[in-house]
């Protein structure tokens, strides 16, 4: 009876560790499972968590207005002291202080009485050689028909020299008429050019001379030109791009005025200087406006502007540049990777680059410093604003 109850209770024991044995097993493979489903769950995280962020700003292509400002001043194209040719007393002043005048108008007329007798004096001269003249050639005639046994040789040499004399005389005398000529019609002072009369300094009975101040200014009013420099960058880039013969070619020039308003009509580009000014490292140049209302005065200062409408360019942040002897890069990256790339900078806006448009339609540009990938190492592009937002 012992044995039977110590056989069953061996059968318990037995029946109790193939439970446990089975209960330990199962817990294992759920332990195992759980742990690689866990482990599915998280190799996507930690491979994400891996891949560098790069704060990329879009490189959009657009067009802009390129403005740039001078300061500048007006100057006559032709300015002009009338002074006289010859001496003598003012005889009278048919313009007046301010007076617009066109070319070879009358001015004013010096007295003429001592010219106009100069001009009879050699008149009566040039009558006289004539007669003279005259006189010689006929007896010289006489002399040649006698023939050279009639007339010795003394004689016809003679004849000979008297009327080469007289014609000489006459062509003085000829000459002298001219200049009296001359100065009788000096007495009579015009415009040179057309343009705009300042003081007009003598008055009537006043004694001028060449050797004296002006009798007045003239100024040319239109054209009238505007004097302004621009720096030696600048000069070499529109040279290099335009030619001296067209060197703001593409760029409208407008001036603005003293109080404020902009002239309506815009300028023409003449030259520039054949030389750099040294102490402030830039080039003169030269502008032409159409000054038909008298509103630009010459000697006044303006404010120049240079327009220019650019298309397909990119404004790139002047900080984002790395200017190099080799050439100006940036750093650009796309769904492919990064790159350096150099660019083309035509010119600069506020703290931007204006650069020519080289780049991919899928291109960004990475901001700040870049960082240092690893070979093969993932990426995501994290786009921003131009100002960090």
């Amino acid at each position: 009876m012992a044995n039977e109850t110590e056989k069953k209770s061996s059968l318990a024991h037995y029946a109790v560790f193939i439970l446990l044995f089975i209960l330990v097993v199962f817990l294992g493979f759920e332990v195992v499972s759980l742990k690689r489903q866990k482990s599915e769950t998280n190799a996507p995280v930690q491979k994400q968590s891996q891949a560098v962020s790069l704060n990329v700003v879009p490189l959009s292509a657009q067009s802009v207005n390129l403005n740039k400002k001078y300061i500048g001043y007006i100057t006559p194209v032709h300015s002009v002291s009338v002074l006289p040719f010859i001496s003598g007393f003012v005889e009278k002043i048919y313009v007046q202080n301010g007076q617009f005048v066109k070319e070879g108008q009358l001015l004013m007329v010096l007295k003429q009485d001592d010219y106009k007798a100069q001009i009879d004096l050699a008149r009566a001269g040039v009558m006289q050689a004539e007669a003279t003249l005259e006189n010689a050639t006929t007896y010289y005639q006489r002399i040649q028909a006698a023939g050279n046994k009639a007339v010795a040789q003394a004689d016809r040499d003679k004849a000979q020299a008297e009327y080469l004399s007289a014609k000489a005389a006459l062509a003085q005398a000829q000459a002298q008429l001219a200049v009296a000529q001359i100065n009788y019609d000096y007495t009579v002072i015009r415009a040179p050019i057309s343009g705009l009369i300042g003081t007009i300094e003598p008055t009537k009975g006043d004694y001028v001379s060449p050797a004296g101040s002006p009798l007045m200014t003239i100024i040319q009013t239109t054209p009238i030109q505007v004097v302004f420099s621009i720096t030696d960058k600048d000069y070499i880039q529109s040279v290099t791009e335009n030619g001296l013969s067209n060197l703001l070619a593409g760029e409208k020039i407008k001036l603005q005025l003293a109080n404020g308003e902009i002239y309506p009509v815009s300028g023409v580009y003449k030259y520039a200087d054949n030389a750099l000014n040294k102490p402030t490292n830039s080039v003169a140049v030269y502008v032409n406006f159409d000054n038909k209302d008298n509103i630009l005065l010459s000697n006044s200062y303006v404010t120049v502007y240079l327009e220019k409408d650019l298309k397909d360019i990119v404004l790139i942040a002047q900080n984002q540049v790395d200017l190099t002897p080799q050439g100006n890069f940036v750093t650009v990256a796309n769904q492919q990777g990064i790159r350096r790339e150099k660019i083309d900078i035509i010119d600069t806006m506020g703290s931007d680059y204006v650069v020519k448009n080289t780049f991919g339609a899928q291109d960004y540009l990475v901001k700040g410093k870049p960082p240092v990938l690893k070979p093969n190492q993932a990426f995501r592009l994290n786009i921003v604003s131009a100002n960090g937002g």
